[in-house]
């Protein structure tokens, strides 16, 4: 458990926010920024300094600005990983010190949307994988003058793996088995509007018969 009276102010209002967005699934969200953009990969490693956020190894561009919701679905019955399903629902902003529950926001018809496509992915070898929205998760390390990327990624890791949350305000963390990742994406009127996290289960069965062969 967390001792929140050692953290400095700037900590414990993003524990307090992120809180509230765990406090059930109907507050699970956070909100995409005007590029448009998600990065994604393995947390562990997400947090070297050498590494820039735009060299995550997935990348995701076209996603429509807003406020996006995090739900799960269950996949094959020999795994269980729940599936994020990330969904546009609203234009924001979004207030995280008194998130909106997701099912009163105004409902838009999103209609046509594309068949799912691959837009990108990522391997896990730490167990704690992530999707964050880059325009906020910029902001984010900037705003805290004492503390770096590595300090944020390890907070958000945390999260996961101490507190079982998975919305962290910039984005999501999840966890997994190692492995790759796919992740799938929706379109309606050119942007990306839905986007779905799953195991990359080709790659999987390529190693297991790889192993079998040795």
């Amino acid at each position: 458990m967390v001792d929140v009276s050692r953290l400095d102010d700037w900590s414990l209002q993003w524990r307090r926010r992120v809180e509230k967005l765990n406090s059930g699934p109907e507050f699970q969200m956070f909100e995409v920024g005007p590029r448009g953009r998600l990065v994604g990969g393995d947390v562990e490693l997400s947090k070297s300094p050498d590494e820039g956020l735009d060299e995550m190894e997935a990348q995701v561009t076209g996603v429509r600005p807003g406020i996006w919701t995090i739900t799960f679905q269950e996949h094959r019955e020999d795994d269980d990983f729940r599936e994020p399903l990330l969904r546009w629902v609203a234009p924001g902003p979004l207030d995280f010190d008194n998130p909106p529950n997701n099912l009163t926001l105004p409902g838009f018809e999103l209609d046509p949307l594309t068949k799912w496509n691959t837009v990108s992915g990522y391997s896990l070898d730490s167990g704690v994988g992530g999707v964050f929205d880059l325009d906020s998760l910029e902001n984010h390390i900037k705003s805290h003058k004492d503390q770096d990327k590595e300090y944020i990624f390890e907070v958000m890791s945390d999260f996961l793996n101490d507190d079982d949350y998975t919305s962290v305000q910039v984005g999501l963390v999840v966890g997994g088995g190692d492995g790759g990742y796919v992740l799938k994406a929706r379109e309606y009127q050119g942007q990306k509007v839905e986007i779905l996290i799953q195991r990359n289960w080709a790659d999987d069965d390529q190693e297991g018969e790889g192993d079998a062969d040795e």
